[in-house]
């Protein structure tokens, strides 16, 4: 099993341990591996919302191989990917797009999904505002498992999550009763 540590205290603001995805053998409980990918970052800011614990949060997707892990940075343009087998990580900036600060709370990517051959992001790249239902991701972009970006969609609604199921892919929005889907082989065109 892998499972992603962010190694945080729940009552701390504080970096206090850089993530790292672990790899555990379900039978036994052991730990058998761990990817150290991250360097500490030692930045404050003064804002609850916004503690330097956030800074490396991100969300995740595994290929359905279990080869490799794709994970999307909360508040950095970057997309990287793990190769479970190898141990090698790559990570893929999005140019032009406004970069990591500690005092302002820029939303990149908010949910990721995969299938054997993409990776679907979800991607807002604006300040994250709390409390307004259109303050949500509306792009979609479509990477291939070497971080190349093959399709970036520009969505009519905001969502807040995507969610796969064989070839179809799924929108939703935390707020609202709708699901909307599309198969994933309209994305590839």
């Amino acid at each position: 099993m892998i499972v992603y540590n962010s190694g945080q205290e729940f009552d701390s603001l504080d970096l206090t341990k850089v993530a790292d995805y672990e790899v555990y053998d379900l039978g036994t409980g052991c730990l058998l591996r761990s990817y150290h990918l991250f360097n500490k970052v030692e930045f404050k800011t003064e804002d609850p919302d916004y503690p330097a614990k956030t800074f490396l949060s991100q969300r995740d997707c595994i290929r359905p191989d279990g080869k490799k892990i794709a994970f999307g940075m909360n508040f950095m343009p970057q997309i990287n990917i793990l190769d479970i087998e190898t141990g090698e990580a790559k990570g893929f900036s999005l140019k032009g797009r406004k970069e990591f600060s500690t005092k302002h709370k820029i939303w990149h990517f908010a949910s990721l999904q995969a299938d054997d051959d993409c990776i679907y992001a979800l991607y807002y790249g604006k300040d994250l505002v709390y409390f307004d239902d259109n303050a949500f991701p509306d792009q979609l972009y479509v990477f291939d498992w070497d971080g190349k970006p093959m399709k970036r969609f520009k969505l009519d609604k905001p969502f807040s999550d995507i969610h796969i199921d064989g070839s179809m892919l799924y929108f939703s929005h935390a707020n609202r009763d709708e699901l909307y889907a599309v198969p994933t082989d309209r994305l590839k065109e």
